[in-house]
This record gives C-alpha cells, structure tokens and sequence, in this order.
C-alpha cells in the first residue's frame, strides 16, 4: 500500500462552504472540491487542477490551512476504506472566476452545492470532524493546523 497526498479547497463565501455533491448507490455525501495529486505536481497545482475540473473556477489567494491524515482502518469505512492513507492539504481560496471551463467531473459527482456552515451537521459532510474546526474560521484566514487523523 502506499500513502496518497492530496488537496482540498476550503472556498467559504457569505458562511457558506463550496462543496461536491456525490452519490454512490443510495448514499449522498458531500466533500470539499479536490482530489489526488498527480507524480511531478505541486501541492498547488493539484488544487487548481481539482478545482478547475470539479467546480469549472479558477481560484486564487491559496492558503494552506490543514494538514489532515486519513488512515482508512480507523473509521466508520473501515471495510470499505481499509487499504488506504491519505495526507490531505486543504487550502483556503476564493473563487477568482466562475464557469470559466468545462467541467470534469469525478464518476460519482452529481453536482456542486453551498451550504451553510452552521447547518453542516445536518449533512453527510466529510471530514465531518472538521465542521467544528470550520465553524472558529473565515475561510481566507487561519494559522497552519496538523489535525490529525480524523473522519
């Protein structure tokens, strides 16, 4: 097995937060915009390329402000999820442009969503420990945080 590095961006706008819309079977969950970083990409590349391909913006003002870990084993998923470890980078950024390319979409997206961050709970939001975290932000602040490996 090996560990996958990975982005995320944190785009809150008005309290709310940018999200990914996905369904697998009859499960909907929701994440922030991101994914794998490709062999020979920076950490910011990934982010503008997962962001370019999942929400069709550009974005700008990139600020790393979690480092999270991800070990599979540990969580609710553990079946499911017990091959991997991932390090994920989730940076703070605003949208720069909208619609400003076509979308790519991962398989299981079924589309793009903003909600409310005190209203997060009441979703299948992931990480879901990191809501907390989200609710003591402005999302184009913050100090540089490990958080861990969390769900």
């Amino acid at each position: 097995m090996k560990i996958r590095s990975s982005v995320c961006a944190l785009i809150i706008r008005n309290n709310q937060i940018l999200t990914i819309k996905k369904q697998e079977d009859e499960v909907i969950e929701y994440i922030m915009p991101g994914g794998g970083q490709e062999f020979g990409e920076t950490l910011l590349e990934a982010l503008h390329r997962e962001v370019r391909e999942e929400v069709g913006a550009s974005i700008m003002n990139a600020k790393l402000i979690f480092v999270r870990e991800y070990i599979g084993k540990n969580h609710e998923n553990a079946d499911r999820d017990k091959g991997l470890h991932i390090v994920n980078h989730i940076f703070s950024c605003e949208i720069e442009e909208e619609n400003k390319y076509e979308l790519e979409p991962d398989p299981d997206q079924i589309g793009i969503e903003w909600i409310n961050i005190d209203e997060l709970e009441k979703y299948k939001f992931y990480p879901k420990d990191l809501i907390e975290e989200l609710k003591k932000i402005d999302g184009s602040k913050g100090n540089e945080t490990y958080i861990g490996d969390i769900n």
